[in-house]
């Protein structure tokens, strides 16, 4: 649930950075603090956006707001998938249906991996309706 809710801010973030900061050049307090008070999670908002404070915003926007999020999503989920498997392989060989709906938990995830790994390559490129799609897939799949 915590990975929903860091991809579903991200997305409000990444909309809200758009009507927010397309007339200037450089990250400010003011601009953080006004696209955190939109966000779900304000305080993870926050985390996350306070190291862009003063850096610039051009030419590859998506890349310098995206990356922070979309690190720590992976980080979730990679941490996710190694807990999914853990709990797999520890399951009796008695109980094949727990075992299996963790395995089916484990597939889910590790396509969420690669669903985030894909829309960094587009982030770090600048497509920003790719990047969305991939990120709107992983929130469908977790």
């Amino acid at each position: 649930m915590r990975t929903i809710s860091l991809i579903s801010s991200f997305l409000v973030f990444l909309i809200l950075l758009t009507s927010t900061l397309a007339q200037t050049n450089t990250i400010t307090d003011e601009s953080i603090y006004e696209i955190c008070n939109h966000a779900k999670n304000p305080s993870l908002c926050l985390k996350n956006l306070r190291s862009l404070n003063g850096k610039r915003l051009f030419p590859n926007p998506i890349a310098t707001l995206g990356s922070t999020s979309i690190n720590m999503a992976q980080s979730r989920a990679n941490r996710t998938v190694a807990l999914t498997w853990t709990h797999c392989h520890g399951v009796t060989l008695h109980k094949p249906e727990l075992r299996m709906k963790y395995y089916e938990c484990f597939l889910k995830y590790a396509d969420v991996m690669n669903q985030l790994k894909q829309a960094k390559k587009y982030m770090v490129s600048g497509a920003t309706r790719s990047v969305r799609k991939r990120v709107v897939v992983c929130c469908e799949w977790s």
